[in-house]
């Protein structure tokens, strides 16, 4: 039987003793390079898998007062839940990016396939405000294509955008840049690139190229980030040599911006030779400052949190930390892994809010030094499980009253699905779930939930896109709670 419960355990924050500097500028200056791109393949082939209109679901046991903040809310789906099944017993589908669009309809994008080796398909389900699949998009509200998505956004004309990677068939595992536009009733949009798909090489050799972050600029824009890896089948993380952040912009037509970087494309180092830098999530400002968040890391060593901020023309911006770039030491928070910056949401004060690998929270100020009213100088930490298990915060957005939500996972026994809301200095909200801290499990059978996107909609209340497993394979996950 499937349940849902405000949270498990009881909540920790832990006061960080924070060392004066926070921040380290001793990474080298950039190098800014300037790759060359192919910015078209042939179009995907574009399929859908029938399902039925309402997605199956099984009833949870909502133990919480309705009225409560953080509550599930049970006009949604059934008793707040949906799950889906993309392409039937056996498959694979992990929910990673939501947005919502003017009709109030959910737009859910992620991976699909076979097994977890080969989640090669993007899908991408639309959901009518209720929680049910809606039967004027794609086939049964469900469009399926050959690339690798891992971030939508909806355009002024409510077309649908998704930036990943497709395979580039260059080396084993290579891979370019993959956008991709859907008109509203799920076909692709034959007017952006070719066929409705653009792709983009940036090295024209052997090269893994993937894009984990897009926005839509004031211009109507589309700027995309992520990494352009160097292939050697001789070094490790998947063959590749060293590792940039990697920035495109295009046109509404889906051609590459010639007034951005160089030709459109901007590659930035900020280790030495060797280094891996990868860029995972972006933000534009109110300035049209483009702020890349992601993680950097030398030869074997752990990753550390990064950021670079770039101008309107894609140069680095001189003002924010060292050069453009900020590298933050976070060795204080514990554990001998790393981190990085996996989700950011740029406040109404300019300032940039960065989730940490382990359920962690860093502010900077504008010119990207740690905010010290911010939680202990800038840092912030929460334990959903009195140390009893792992947490793991993947998403963020504001609420109307300037609250910071952030959704991930806990896991003791399998994991939950884990939201969390501040104040605005970084204090967990009282009035929300128990104490600031929300948990929801999708089923009793120690399964596995991992909430991924979160949207707020036009009524306040949360969306949390993710997965979820209770059996032989993973489905789309959503739950809605009240604010």
């Amino acid at each position: 039987m499937r349940s849902s419960h405000v949270r498990l355990g009881t909540p920790i924050i832990v006061g960080l003793f924070v060392a004066a500097a926070c921040t380290s500028a001793a990474s080298p200056t950039p190098v800014v390079t300037s790759p060359a791109a192919s910015p078209t393949s042939p179009p995907p082939v574009t399929t859908a898998t029938p399902t039925s209109p309402s997605p199956a679901i099984a009833t949870p046991e909502v133990t919480t007062p309705l009225a409560v903040a953080g509550a599930v809310d049970p006009t949604f789906g059934r008793d707040g839940f949906v799950t889906t099944d993309i392409s039937g017993s056996g498959s694979e589908e992990h929910a990673s990016t939501i947005a919502i669009d003017r009709e109030g309809r959910i737009v859910v994008a992620g991976r699909s396939g076979p097994d977890e080796d080969e989640m090669d398909s993007l899908a991408l389900a639309r959901y009518d405000p209720d929680g049910r699949l809606d039967p004027s998009f794609g086939l049964g509200g469900i469009v399926t294509t050959a690339i690798n998505g891992s971030e939508l956004v909806i355009d002024a004309d409510g077309r649908i955008v998704i930036a990943g990677s497709m395979q580039s068939g260059e080396v084993p595992g290579g891979s370019d840049f993959a956008v991709a536009r859907y008109a509203a009733d799920g076909s692709l949009d034959p007017t952006f690139g070719r066929g409705g798909l653009v792709t983009t090489d940036f090295r024209r050799k052997a090269s893994l190229d993937a894009a984990h972050a897009l926005t839509i600029d004031a211009e109507g824009r589309l700027v995309v980030a992520g990494s352009s890896a160097l292939w050697d089948r001789d070094q490790e993380l998947g063959g590749t040599s060293s590792s940039d952040f990697a920035l495109a912009r295009y046109t509404a037509d889906g051609s590459l911006d010639p007034t951005f970087g160089r030709g459109g494309l901007v590659k930035t180092h900020f280790s030495g030779a060797g280094g891996y830098d990868f860029g995972l999530a972006m933000a534009i400002d109110t300035d049209s400052r483009i702020v890349v968040a992601g993680s950097t890391r030398d030869g074997g060593g752990n990753p550390s949190p990064a950021l670079a901020r770039y101008g309107p023309d894609g140069a680095l911006d001189r003002s924010f930390g060292n050069g453009g770039l900020v590298v933050t030491d976070v060795s204080r928070l514990g554990g001998d892994e790393g981190s990085e910056h996996g989700a950011i949401a740029i406040d109404a004060g300019g300032r940039i809010v960065a989730v940490l690998s382990d359920f962690g929270l860093a502010r900077y100020d504008p010119d990207g030094t740690l905010d010290p009213t911010f939680g202990v100088d800038g840092l912030v930490t929460t334990d959903f499980s009195d140390g009893r298990g792992s947490d793991a915060v993947h998403a963020i957005t504001f609420d109307t009253d300037r609250r910071i939500v952030v959704a991930g996972s806990s896991a003791v026994t399998g994991a939950d699905f884990a939201l969390a809301r501040y104040d605005p200095d970084g204090t967990l909200d009282p009035t929300f779930g128990e104490g600031g801290l929300v948990t929801t499990d999708f089923s009793d059978a120690g399964g596995h939930d991992i909430g991924w996107a979160i949207a707020i909609d036009a009524d306040g209340r949360i969306v949390v896109a993710g997965e979820t497993f209770a059996g032989s394979d993973s489905d789309f996950g959503l739950a809605r709670y009240y604010p």
